[in-house]
């Protein structure tokens, strides 16, 4: 079906609201693409549940804080308008659905402009997010996430991230919009890549490399982790190659004009060594974090771009995009591979000679020939990196030696090794291959806590969990450990975390919104590219392959903050494309058309003044009061989050200082800000047991004054009291309810303790750690049997290590209190054969002593009262 073009009418000239608002919206959006992936904290000022909270904090804080600025900006655009759409009008715009002919009306809303089929999966996609948190097993983690004000995907978030959409498709209008959109992700792309680079040779200023963000070994940037700064670097990689094609296309001239204009040999050479240098820098970042999702998603992306080039634009355009990318690319491998010093001015002059002789050539030859060569270069150079380099890549993963930067490089060389090997890579996948199996389950099955009850459980194969629900049901079928269980947030893959948290429905409108891109940009590519100038095909064109690098790289990553702003953004500009070229391509006006307006009487004219002013006073009132609610919003659940974890950052501070009472004044100023924070709970119940356990700190104050209970007891009570508000805000995790727990027994509250431990073993039912304490409290109660059942039915698990000692100690002692005394002889023996720690290993001899008196077995019995006679020194 052709598509129709739009005719542009009459201009209409702006008012000066209008366009400071289009200034200011575009200011915001430039502010977001910078700052999100840039913004941290430094590590020890700030405290959270997130070992990175320093990075997700503000980073979340920054992007809904901007992101409403934007709505209220948009708000107020909305409500200043006569209309909701004015302006420059395309014929067939605006159209009313009406019921009996929407399909029709929407068939020609579409033909307009095909880039709309992205608006709808868009709409799809937001319609299922809100269906899966109005349906949610838990509506309050769903909606403003599992740690509110830290990075995942609550609701909140995901609807910045629309909006954020919304606003740059509807205004990004002119190509100078575009460049500077472009031109901010590719400053912020070097910025990321240079600080990770900084970080690979021991330059990290700001202490970001943490052991949990992928290894010491591997840099992170301003992310926090190496796979979310990979994630980043693998988008701006190519948008920063096809911002250096068109920057020096705009350099030389289009078509062969550096043959016709000698004189810009020069000026391209600065250009082009800038550039490389961009290029080289991002390309060293990405290679650094030794994230293997990215390095494919970056090749698919870069490969793409440069083959539909040559489909879609011509050799020449081809020529000028491989000499940007093979000059930085040589010089990432010259220093990864062959280990060449950065700082080696050898390197710097070769580079740089080498784009001489490259841009001299294509002055004499023309870039028609030097793509053809840069096409045969590129195959030959492929060959013989699978000749030359894979054996070194393959060899042995024996630990690196020598200095630093020689153990650096060889990590990587192992690392490429890994992706290149079917045996590595089939070890290295199968971590991810049991979150997909284990996620392929709950999608299945749909498992649920056994002290609460699952709504609609027919209808969660569509709607899935709930937005930000991954984490606590991972751990209903999560494997057996040996430890606590493995706590996984994420999938590692987009379109199955999608599916088990917002169903079949969630994930077709994650996948649409995938495939609208690509069917377009590829419908548009095959019928229309002849129509098209070089520029908008090779931004199209740059879209397109950046797009599907993601796709790739999140088939085995994990979406977060940074890359999903950028995501999002370029998605925006896929569907504000049109109107960039049909601003571009339209012709301008001297003057705005005069209207004639009808004839119309006096009464006519007053009455539509009157209808029209309580039309706008109604939208004006609505839009105040949404932009106060936005206000409000925007403070509460966005700015305050941040200021809550630099108040938990001092309590750490003083915390270890010894000054408890200021730790929990400081917490309290926390929890005052942030009062849906679970973890600042725990924390200040952890206060009130260091009081508890540390006598020589002065007494708390509000327990040394009361005369009510025991001084003791008052702490206790308070760290409970502290653990249940943290529960009843985290109801579905494990840790919150142990300490619940803990609390309880430590108040010799044994009845709750009992149920609080079962509810903890319901939680994470395949951990065989965590039945201990629940068993521990069974005995401590009085049910014997009980204590059995749980540990027989973890006992069953399949595991290929012995029972662990702490199961059989606990089974000798319910034994024993059952009667079963032969039962209860073998268990404790066993236990000690296998190691018991010291405390219990002088238990388990007292026992069996009073165990084999009672059996009739003197030997045994003076064995082991000698054993105890020698630890404590008494006969």
């Amino acid at each position: 079906m052709p598509t129709v073009r739009p005719q542009i009418s009459a201009s209409v000239t702006p008012s000066p609201l209008s366009v400071w608002i289009n200034r200011a919206l575009e200011s915001l959006w430039l502010l977001t693409v910078t700052l999100v992936p840039l913004a941290f904290f430094y590590p020890d000022y700030v405290f959270s549940e997130a070992v990175i909270a320093y990075v997700e904090v503000p980073k979340i804080a920054i992007l809904r804080t901007l992101v409403g600025l934007m709505t209220v900006l948009w708000l107020i655009e909305w409500g200043m308008r006569e209309r909701i759409i004015t302006g420059a009008r395309s014929k067939g715009e605006g159209i009313r659905l009406q019921p009996r002919t929407w399909l029709a009306k929407m068939n020609v809303w579409l033909r307009l402009r095909p880039a709309r089929w992205l608006v709808l999966a868009v709409w799809f996609y937001l319609g299922s997010v809100v269906l899966s948190t109005l349906l949610s097993g838990s509506f309050n983690v769903s909606l403003w996430g599992e740690i509110p004000g830290q990075d995942g995907y609550a609701t909140y978030t995901i609807i910045s991230y629309l909006l954020l959409f919304g606003v740059i498709a509807t205004h990004l209008r002119t190509p100078a919009q575009l460049w500077r959109l472009l031109g901010a992700i590719v400053v912020m792309g070097s910025l990321v890549g240079g600080y990770a680079v900084l970080q690979h040779y021991g330059h990290d200023f700001f202490r970001l490399i943490l052991s949990t963000g992928g290894g010491t070994q591997r840099v992170s940037s301003t992310m926090g982790n190496a796979i979310f700064a990979a994630a980043v670097l693998s988008m701006t990689i190519p948008i920063s190659l096809l911002a250096a094609s068109l920057s020096l296309r705009r350099t030389i001239g289009s078509g062969e004009g550096i043959r016709a204009n000698r004189q810009a040999l020069i000026p391209a050479l600065l250009v082009a060594v800038l550039w490389g240098l961009i290029l080289m820098v991002q390309l060293l970042g990405i290679t650094f974090t030794l994230s293997r999702g990215p390095w494919l998603g970056t090749l698919v992306a870069l490969l793409g771009l440069l083959g539909l080039i040559v489909v879609s634009v011509g050799l020449s355009v081809l020529g000028r995009t491989a000499l940007l990318l093979g000059v930085p690319a040589a010089l990432t491998l010259a220093i990864v591979q062959w280990k060449v010093p950065i700082s080696s001015p050898i390197l710097w002059l070769g580079a740089i000679f080498s784009q001489a002789i490259l841009l001299a050539a294509a002055s004499a030859l023309g870039w028609r020939t030097v793509g053809r060569f840069a096409l045969v270069l590129g195959l030959a150079t492929m060959l013989a990196a699978a000749v030359f380099l894979m054996p070194a890549w393959f060899k042995s993963d024996d630990a690196p030696t020598g200095d630093e930067g020689t153990r650096q490089q060889t990590l990587v060389q192992q690392r490429i090794g890994t992706v290149l090997s079917s045996q590595k890579f089939s070890g290295a996948i199968a971590g991810r291959w049991q979150l997909w199996r284990v996620s392929s389950l709950l999608m299945r099955d749909h498992p649920w806590f056994g002290f609460d009850e699952l709504s609609l459980r027919w209808l969660r194969p569509l709607i899935g969990y709930g937005p930000d629900l991954f984490r606590y049901t991972y751990l209903l079928k999560s494997p057996p450990e040996p430890f606590l269980p493995l706590e996984a947030d994420h999938a590692h893959n987009y379109l199955i975390h999608q599916g088990v948290e917002l169903g079949i429905l969630g994930l077709l409108g994650s996948l649409s919104v995938f495939v609208s891109v690509f069917v377009v940009g590829g419908y548009q590519l095959l019928r229309e590219r002849h129509s098209y100038s070089v520029v908008y095909t090779l931004v199209l064109v740059g879209l397109l392959a950046t797009i599907a690098g993601r796709f790739v790289e999140q088939m085995v990553g994990v979406a977060r903050v940074s890359d999903l702003t950028i995501l999002w953004v370029l998605l925006a500009i896929f569907a504000a494309l049109p109107r960039v070229r049909e601003f571009q391509e339209a012709p301008t006006e001297a003057a705005p058309r005069q209207r004639t307006r009808p004839h119309t009487s006096r009464s006519q004219t007053s009455l539509g003044l009157r209808s029209y002013d309580w039309q706008l006073f109604l939208r004006l009132a609505a839009v105040a009061w949404l932009i106060g609610g936005i206000g409000i919003l925007t403070w509460q659940k966005s700015l305050n989050y941040p200021r809550a974890a630099i108040m938990a950052g001092k309590a750490a501070a003083q915390f270890h200082e010894g000054d408890y009472e200021t730790t929990l004044a400081s917490l309290d100023r926390a929890i005052e800000l942030a009062p849906d924070v679970p973890v600042y709970y725990n924390y200040r119940g952890q206060v009130y047991l260091a009081y508890r356990e540390n006598k020589q700190v002065p007494q708390q104050k509000q327990c040394s004054l009361q005369k009510e209970v025991d001084y003791e007891v008052c702490l206790t009570s308070q760290a409970l009291e502290s653990n249940l508000k943290a529960s009843s805000q985290r109801p579905f995790y494990y840790r919150s309810r142990l300490s619940l727990a803990d609390s309880a027994l430590m108040l010799n509250l044994n009845e709750a303790a009992v149920r609080l431990y079962q509810e903890v073993v319901d939680l994470v039912p395949g951990s065989p750690p965590l039945r201990i304490p629940a068993a521990e409290a069974l005995l401590l109660a009085g049910q014997p049997q009980a204590v059995l059942d749980i540990l027989d039915e973890s006992l069953a698990f399949p595991r290929g290590e012995p029972t662990p000692r702490d199961f059989l100690f606990l089974q000798g002692l319910a034994y024993r209190d059952l009667g079963q005394l032969e039962e209860s002889v073998d268990r404790l023996e066993r236990s000690l054969a296998m190691g018991l720690p010291s405390n219990k290993e002088l238990q388990a001899h007292r026992i069996l002593w009073e165990l084999y008196v009672a059996l009739g077995q003197p030997e045994q019995a003076e064995h082991q009262s000698h054993f105890v006679q020698m630890v404590t020194g008494v006969e």
